[in-house]
């Protein structure tokens, strides 16, 4: 069906007195013992409800090869101090958690998804958050 979102009708049916849906999500290969940051500013005026955070990496073809991933708030929007939000430690696994953050936006803050690689290789790992913006 075009125009078919079925995370939309998902989120409407369980939330549907909130404002509008958001999904930020990153998944693609970090390399050695990388990090990858993902930065995005929060709009002024504009609180952004994380409800739920998501992860998950590849393995390897000789067993597990740990990675990490974390939600962030940097609310001076210098990179230091943050506060950490959610962290999960993924080896050819999946992981999900509740959050339940409101974040207001003053222009200057934002949220950072980081990926990173706990040993060498190049692995896919995938992040992402999601909630509803007022």
């Amino acid at each position: 069906m075009p125009g078919y979102d079925p995370e939309q009708e998902v989120f409407e049916r369980y939330y549907p007195e909130y404002g509008k849906p958001f999904r930020i999500a990153h998944r693609d290969l970090v390399t050695g013992l990388a990090t990858v940051d993902h930065p995005l500013v929060i709009p002024n005026s504009t609180t952004m409800h994380v409800v739920g955070f998501e992860a998950s990496s590849e393995s390897g073809s000789f067993g597990q090869h740990p990675s990490k991933v974390e939600l962030l708030y940097d609310y001076t929007g210098s990179g230091s101090p943050v506060q950490i939000i959610a962290v999960a430690y993924c080896a050819n696994s999946a992981s999900s958690y509740r959050v339940n953050y409101p974040f207001r936006g003053n222009g200057t803050a934002r949220l950072i998804l980081r990926r990173s690689r706990l040993n060498a290789g190049d692995y896919e790992i995938y992040g992402c958050y999601y909630g509803w913006l007022e």
